[in-house]
């Protein structure tokens, strides 16, 4: 019966659920403390592909502007690199994308549009806060 009628049997179980809520609550509560050990575990592998998935995503983001390198100082750790809005207006952009990965999967979604750039966060900080980085020459 639960093979050839997987909607009947999930309506039902949904309804004795809604109906029963403190036993399900319960038993689902039994449920997971006997099997903690396997929940953690699949939570710890979900954590490790995530951060591997993050992790590719934003490097292949960065070889599409030019590398993983900072284009004003030539920093090369990975740790210290972001994406920059050569035109400005980064931080009313990310309001509306949202930061971080965020901002990497709306770039590759978009096909990688022109305006970025690879900058180490010192020189992005720079540029948005003084409107010149100390690695360039001021012009007065």
């Amino acid at each position: 019966y639960r093979a050839t009628h997987p909607d009947r049997v999930k309506a039902s179980a949904k309804k004795y659920r809604e109906t029963h809520l403190e036993e399900s609550r319960a038993a689902s509560r039994r449920w997971r403390q006997a099997h903690l050990i396997q929940i953690r575990a699949k939570a710890d592998q979900h954590a490790r592909y995530s951060k591997e998935w993050r992790s590719k995503l934003k490097l292949a983001t960065f070889e599409i502007y030019g590398g993983s390198i900072c284009v004003c100082c030539s920093e090369k750790h990975i740790e210290f690199l972001c994406l920059d809005h050569i035109n400005g207006g980064g931080k009313q952009h990310m309001a509306k994308v949202g930061g971080g990965n965020y901002f990497y999967q709306w770039l590759k979604k978009q096909g990688y549009p022109l305006g970025y750039r690879v900058l180490c966060m010192n020189c992005n900080f720079a540029l948005g806060a003084f409107g010149y980085c100390p690695h360039q020459v001021r012009i007065a």
